[in-house]
């Protein structure tokens, strides 16, 4: 074999070998690219999921420190409900004393207490003013406060969370109830003006004006007032009531009419008795115009049927032909003595004076308009308070949507990542794979944090009663799974 052969022959070997080099050169420079794009995915990946969890954790705690700042505005408020308790107690206290005292002017003892009266009530007049106002004003700012902060909330720590972010291809935003409605919307001032008779009575704030003032002819009455006036001024629970009892969520408004009965001022007591002693001589004087038109109806007296007042010994005969197939029957009363008049049919009609029912009734409407005259309000609303306490809107708080919030982080993929992995997926395919869609797209990752109150078992504020949690700065958050669709 000539030179030349051999030469032409070692050529194309070296031509064949540099090929293949350069084939696998090419591959492993690939592949390591792609190795490379899986690295920078990876980070996209974590870098996103990131984002999505700083942004949840920072509206979780900001909200759990809204919700702790709701509390104190509660505890604000209801403390100073106490002292307005016992200055009004303590001014009604010294009107009644006065309308005991004054019109024996002849009594030296009673005249001493209406000259303490005269002198004094101006000054007790004016802290009433003042504690009113004053009250009014707290309630009125904290309130606006409390259910507005949330939505403020939201809105800062989004703003500080976009601030921080130095990928501006980063795109966050956020799902929250707050900044669509208020999630402490729950007028739950019962309950504070509740705690605020609790927290008072054990105090010397009821009746402290006396003996500074003057003498205190009914000493038990301050105390009584303060007990009853949370229902009054605030339509407070009763003892064991909880709030769903006063009407779901909270409303804004209440009834007084929940048994306030003061029998220890004697105008009350007297209007009571002269009241239903009213109602009594008038269902009297209509059994008898009952026993009247019967007896001219039907004319004479068996010992059968009867009808008329228990114990009167008065009856009426009825005519047998006509009646015998009728059963005894009350007298209609008038609406007024209706409710008092309870009556037994039989062979015999008996009709008696409920007089228990009527005094527990007039005691109740008398005591109320007495308290009215006395610049209490008649129906409890928030405006006569000037404001209300709150709680979240959804009673069951720990577990309501309104108290979770969502956030979102999406960017794009670098694109020049994006064309890298599609060229070795196209190499180590010979052509036959095609571009990656997802690779081209932007994708979004969310993550979703809560704030709640701790009362779960072995919690140190597991005691804390559902209705009172809104007033305990216990509130924490948590990172938590998501619960609607979303991102990835």
């Amino acid at each position: 074999m000539s030179w030349f052969h051999r030469l032409a022959r070692s050529t194309e070997g070296t031509m064949t070998l540099t090929f293949s080099q350069l084939f696998m050169g090419a591959l492993t420079i690939g592949l390591g690219s792609f190795r490379g794009t899986e690295a920078y995915l990876t980070f996209y990946y974590e870098t996103q999921v990131g984002h999505a969890n700083y942004a949840a954790s920072k509206l979780g705690a900001d909200h759990a420190r809204a919700s702790n700042s709701n509390s104190n505005n509660n505890v604000i408020s209801a403390s100073i409900m106490g002292p307005r308790f016992a200055v009004e107690a303590d001014n009604i206290t010294m009107d009644v004393n006065a309308a005991i005292a004054c019109p024996q002017w002849h009594n030296s003892h009673m005249r001493k207490i209406c000259s303490e009266y005269m002198a004094n009530k101006p000054r007790a007049l004016a802290k009433l003013v003042w504690v009113r106002a004053k009250q009014e004003f707290l309630w009125g700012a904290l309130g606006k406060l409390t259910t507005t902060i949330d939505k403020v909330t939201s809105l800062d720590a989004m703003e500080q969370v976009r601030s921080t972010t130095t990928d501006r291809n980063v795109s966050l935003r956020a799902e929250d109830p707050s900044t669509s409605g208020n999630i402490w919307g729950t007028d739950n001032t019962p309950v504070s003006c509740t705690l605020a008779q609790k927290d008072a009575l054990p105090t010397e704030m009821p009746g402290h004006a006396f003996p500074i003032l003057m003498e205190n002819l009914l000493q038990e009455l301050p105390r009584t007032l303060v007990a009853t006036l949370p229902k009054v001024i605030c339509g407070a629970m009763k003892e064991g009531q909880s709030l769903a009892s006063l009407g779901g969520s909270g409303s804004g408004s209440g009834s007084n009419s929940e048994n306030i009965k003061l029998p220890q001022i004697p105008s009350i007591s007297k209007d009571t008795q002269k009241q239903c002693n009213e109602i009594q001589e008038r269902m009297q004087a209509q059994i008898q115009h009952a026993h009247m038109q019967f007896a001219s109806e039907n004319g004479g007296y068996d010992n059968r049927t009867y009808l008329g007042d228990r114990g009167s010994g008065r009856g009426v005969k009825r005519n047998e032909e006509s009646k015998k197939d009728e059963s005894p029957s009350s007298p209609v009363f008038s609406s007024d003595v209706q409710p008092y008049a309870k009556c037994v049919s039989a062979s015999i009609t008996t009709c008696s004076f409920d007089r228990e029912k009527c005094e527990s009734d007039k005691l109740e409407s008398n005591t109320t308009d007495y308290l009215h005259k006395a610049g209490l309000p008649a129906n409890f609303s928030e405006s006569s308070l000037g404001g209300a306490t709150h709680a979240p809107t959804d009673s069951d708080w720990n577990h309501a949507d309104s108290m979770r919030a969502s956030t979102f982080s999406s960017a794009e993929v670098n694109k020049t990542i994006a064309n890298i992995s599609d060229a070795v997926r196209s190499l180590v395919s010979f052509g036959q794979a095609s571009k990656s869609s997802s690779m081209h797209q932007r994708h979004e990752y969310q993550s979703c944090a809560k704030w709640y109150f701790p009362d779960g078992a072995g919690s140190e504020f597991a005691s804390v009663q559902h209705d009172q949690q809104p007033f305990v700065a216990a509130w924490k958050y948590a990172m938590v799974a998501c619960r609607d669709k979303g991102g990835q």
